[in-house]
Formats: structure tokens, sequence, C-alpha cells
């Protein structure tokens, strides 16, 4: 039978190969091959050097200096394809693996179908069309009528596991980006921006005086642990006020120090509910308290082995943890309206829902009632009204009624104070404004301060000693300066 890819002896060869026979016609065509092809497979090669080493051994037979001779040449045509990476040769080296299966092509024989397939000098093969009739012609020599089907199931699984792999890489590579950028971010981010110290002055005054006593170290490591397991039990706040307190009665501590050791950790870990798919019966919804720099190093970890979005959403993934912590941390002077939740389903982020994260809690309003139960506990110790001077300042507001109804509009059309003229104009008098309804105390502080500079100081002081403020306080209360209200009450009291 006449072939196109194969002469006659090559056909005959590959057969006896795939039957295990030997014969004289089969060394007879290895000692032809070896003579054709010994410049292009042998030469030059390491195969050389033993073929020289097996010619000094006088006693080596006929038979085991052609085994050298093949081995010598099988060498020279394993290095044909050994940078070869296109897809002809690539569809090439498939169909080599898989008709090996069916024939031994091994070390007793020459590796003739990879020479066909990858001699540069053949150059029988050279694109996709000839290596599919090359595919039929062997068939026929191997009497295999599934070859063809074979090799393009084995070529079609072997190209899906490496567009996976290839898929895997770029995405692993984005996630790592995504992590570093993320991590930069959080390590330049300014945590005095969103942090509230109130009420810590009052703290040390009493702490120098003697009238509470600094926490040791463990003391407070069990205190938040305490407030830990509440938060992720889902405890009601005060039950866990009351489960600190029933704590540091059994230390013979004072509650102050207990509730502020808590102040600020609060602002700085958040709450995350997931689902975790490794429960033995399908999932649970799992919550844990997280330090900031813990969530993110979480969020990190889930986008690398829960993400099942589009790979080119990734870069979504970072401006929706930003907008998150920003809109959950910008809380700063606020005392009512705390954003508290942040889920995927609140805010559309859809890649949160693509992470399997169900919700991200700040307790931000756990923050305004803690202040008002350390003010309380406070008060206990150090009342404010006995401390409280009421002299009449009446006489430094004459003459200003009409700048003061300004600042009273400004303070109550932008939510800082709710009182009316009467009762604020009468709380400058006294120069208190405790019985005033405060909605935001950092606002309240500076308007306090800015109001001084069209009274006078001995006001000012007097209204820091019966409101339990220091100058300090007010004058540097946390305030963004393109806040609206920051600049108008700026303008209103500069005379």
């Amino acid at each position: 039978m006449e072939y196109k890819f194969f002469t006659e002896e090559e056909a005959n060869y590959i057969s006896e190969m795939c039957n295990g026979t030997n014969t004289i016609r089969r060394n007879n065509f290895e000692k032809e091959f070896y003579n054709l092809h010994y410049d292009e497979l042998v030469k030059g090669r390491r195969g050389e050097e033993w073929i020289k080493d097996a010619e000094k051994k006088k006693d080596l037979t006929d038979n085991q200096f052609l085994k050298i001779k093949v081995n010598a040449l099988n060498y020279g045509i394993g290095c044909l394809n050994y940078f070869n990476d296109n897809d002809i040769d690539y569809r090439k080296d498939i169909l080599k693996d898989i008709a090996g299966n069916f024939y031994k092509e091994d070390e007793n024989y020459i590796k003739l179908l990879s020479y066909i397939l990858f001699s540069i000098n053949q150059q029988r093969i050279d694109n996709i069309e000839k290596l599919n009739l090359f595919i039929d012609e062997l068939s026929e020599i191997l009497n295999l009528k599934d070859l063809r089907n074979r090799y393009i199931e084995f070529y079609e699984y072997l190209r899906s596991e490496e567009l996976k792999k290839k898929k895997k890489r770029w995405k692993d590579k984005k996630i790592d980006s995504l992590s570093n950028s993320i991590k930069n971010w959080n390590i330049k981010y300014q945590l005095d921006d969103f942090i509230r110290f109130d009420f810590f002055d009052k703290i040390d005054t009493l702490k120098e005086e003697g009238k509470i006593i600094s926490l040791l170290k463990d003391e407070k490591k069990e205190i938040f642990k305490i407030w830990k397991n509440c938060i992720e039990e889902d405890e009601d706040f005060y039950a866990i006020i009351n489960s600190i307190k029933k704590y540091c009665d059994s230390i013979d501590k004072d509650c102050i120090m207990a509730l502020s050791s808590i102040y600020i950790k609060n602002q700085l870990h958040y709450l995350c509910r997931y689902p975790d798919y490794n429960a033995n019966y399908g999932h649970i919804i799992k919550n844990e308290y997280f330090y900031r720099d813990e969530l993110l190093d979480f969020i990190v970890k889930r986008i690398k082995y829960n993400y099942n979005g589009n790979i080119k959403d990734i870069v979504k993934i970072e401006d929706n943890i930003i907008n998150m912590l920003n809109i959950l941390d910008d809380n700063t002077d606020n005392t009512s309206n705390f954003y508290d939740l942040f889920t995927a389903d609140e805010q559309d982020f859809e890649t949160f829902n693509k992470l399997n994260i169900n919700t991200i809690i700040k307790y931000n309003n756990y923050t305004a009632k803690l202040e008002d139960v350390i003010n309380k506990e406070i008060e206990k110790i150090n009342p404010q009204n006995q401390n409280k001077e009421y002299v009449n300042f009446e006489y430094l507001i004459k003459d200003k009624e009409k700048n003061i109804t300004e600042i009273h509009n400004l303070a109550t059309e932008k939510d800082v104070l709710d009182c009316n003229i009467i009762d604020f104009m009468q709380a400058i008098k006294d120069a208190d404004f405790s019985s005033l309804n405060i909605k935001k105390l950092a606002k309240t502080k500076f308007l306090i301060y800015k109001l001084s500079l069209i009274l006078d100081d001995k006001w000012y002081t007097q209204i820091c000693k019966n409101m339990n403020f220091t100058k300090k306080e007010c004058s540097g209360a946390n305030i963004d300066k393109d806040d609206y209200f920051r600049k108008q009450i700026i303008k209103l009291t500069t005379k």
C-alpha cells in the first residue's frame, strides 16, 4: 500500500513496533536509518560519545552495538521538539503521546513516529490539514480506527485545562495586585480622621485626682473578650454593659476605665457575617468581629478563594471596599444618625455578593451609647452641677442680637442644635448649653469656641467649666475644613 507520509519501510517498522516483533528487516532498517541520519541526529551530540566509547569495546556483538546506535538516534530525536511551543507542534506532541500508548516506542526501537512528526529536515507535516491526513494513515498502520477521535478529545481537554490555568494565573496576578493596593491604601489611611476622643480629658483628670484607677493589660484583654463575644452573639447593648459592670465588680475596678478601654476598639472593629461552606451540613452563617486590618485581610482571602464573578470586575472591588469603609467611618461628629449596616444589597455592590459576604457592620451607634454611659458614670463620680457657676452674661449680647439670631438659625438648620431662639439666648447668658438639645457635639464645641470670639474670654472660660469641656477640646473640634457649617460659622463670628 502506498502512503503519503510514510515510506513502505517506515510503515512496516512502526507496525512491527506495535506488535513488538524483532525481524531481520527491522535490523536492516535501523542500520540504514543510522547511516542516513547520523549527521542530523548523532553528530555533535552526546550520542556520538556513546558510539565512540562502544567502538573501543571489542567484545560487543553486532546486535548490542546496533542497540547503542538506536539509543544515540533516540537521544537526537528527543531533542527535535525540545523548544517548540507553537500550536502545530503542540498537536503533534499530543498525537505522539496518544499513539505511544498503542505501540512500544521504547529505547529498543527508533522513535520513528517522533522523528517523522518533528524533523525539520523532513518537514512532512507543517499544518493541521496535513496532520489530519497523517493521523488517518497512522490509524491504518496501527489498525486503530478511533485514533482521530481520541486525539481530538485529548487535545480539547488539554487546551481547556491550559486555558483554566491561564485564567487562574491572570486572576491570581490581579488579586495579588489588588491585595497590595488595598494594603498600601490602608497604611496611608489616617485613623485620626474618624476616631472620636470625647471625654478623655475628663478621665485623665479623674485619674490624676485618684478617683479612678487604670486597668492592667490582662484586665483590658478580658473586658474586650467579653465585648467581642457578646457582639458576635448579637447581644443587646445594655446587656453587654451589664456583663462588663459585673466583671468590674468581680475584680473591684471602676467600670469607667473598662468602658473607655473598648470605646476606641469599637471604632476600629467591624462585624462581618458570611456563609461558612466548610460546615458539615450545607452552610452556617458565621459572625466574626474583625479589627480593621483583619477585615481587609479576610476580604482579600475571600476574593482569592470565593470570588465567582468576571475577572475584569476584580478592579472594581477596591473601589467598593474603600467606599464601604468611608461610609462606615464618616461619623466623627455624628451623635444620632450613625451608619451601622453595610450590605451588598443596600449599596448595590454586586462584588460583595460574589464574595459571599452577607453583611459588614460597624456599630457606630454603640460609640455614641458608650459616650453617654461613660459620661453618666463620670457624672456620678464628679457631678457637673457641683462646679457650675451661673453668672449673668446678658451684657455681652447687647447689640449682637441680630448676629446671634443668624448663628441660631444656622445651628438649627444644619441640625447642630434643636432649640428656639429664646432658649438659645438664655443659654448664652447663663454660659451653659446643657439645657439645649445638642445633636452634634463636635460642632457644638466648635460653635462655643467661635462664639467666644464675639463675646469674651471670661464667658468662654465659664461655659467650658459649666459644660465640663476644655478650651482645647472646643477649638480643636474635629470638623472637615470644607464643612458648610464650619465655613459659615467662621464668617458669622469674624469681627
